[in-house]
């Protein structure tokens, strides 16, 4: 299949109101294919990411971000406490990134 039937695809994908699985399912494609295109779409600014899952109904809410010291993180500089920049996602992903 051509990188532009691919997103041809990935397109009428959005729109189906399937996940991702049943519609490749559905269309006959294979599962990791879909998503490498997809990937790769989203990528070369071919479109943008899905956004399906989130509540039409409520506005999007800010992540929590806090300023916080822990001991058993390495420290950039050994004779101060490390600190860190926490933002915890949705699905319970957490990013530590040290200031």
């Amino acid at each position: 299949m051509t990188e532009s039937k691919w997103y041809e695809l990935i397109t009428s994908w959005e729109s189906s109101g399937l996940s991702q699985r049943e519609f490749c399912k559905q269309q006959g494609v294979e599962f990791k294919a879909f998503k490498y295109w997809r990937t790769e779409g989203i990528a070369s600014g071919k479109f943008t990411a899905s956004n399906r899952w989130a509540s039409k109904e409520t506005p999007p809410d800010f992540s929590k971000v806090m300023l916080s010291t822990e001991a058993d993180l390495p420290s950039i500089n050994t004779n101060e406490s490390p600190r860190f920049i926490e933002l915890t996602l949705p699905h319970g992903i957490t990013l530590k990134l040290p200031v």
